[in-house]
């Protein structure tokens, strides 16, 4: 046991280690933080423009399938019409009334 315990203070009262009376200095950890290449900054204009061309092509999608929607009741109608044309059950909105 007196092997072991000479590290806690040897004959001449320093401080020893166990493994052989150098004392080992404490690791500290190395923190090193990567940076990547610093990002192109957006003014306000840049967002702005992105903003409007965002809405416009939302509204340009809608008028497009406003289009075809539209179309494709006139074509239904139409064929309808062709289909049955005394059919006396629709009501017809005319500025002469009978």
């Amino acid at each position: 046991m007196k092997g072991v315990l000479q590290g806690l203070g040897g004959p001449t009262g320093q401080v020893r280690d166990y493994n052989g009376g150098m004392l080992l200095q404490p690791h500290t950890p190395v923190v090193m933080q990567v940076v990547d290449a610093p990002t192109p900054e957006a003014n306000v204009g840049e967002i702005l423009l992105g903003a409007v061309g965002l809405v416009g092509a939302v509204l340009l999608a809608a008028a497009v399938a406003g289009l075809i929607v539209g179309g494709l009741a006139i074509l239904y109608r139409a064929w309808r019409s062709r289909r049955a044309p005394d059919d006396h059950d629709q009501y017809r909105l005319t500025p002469y009334t009978p």
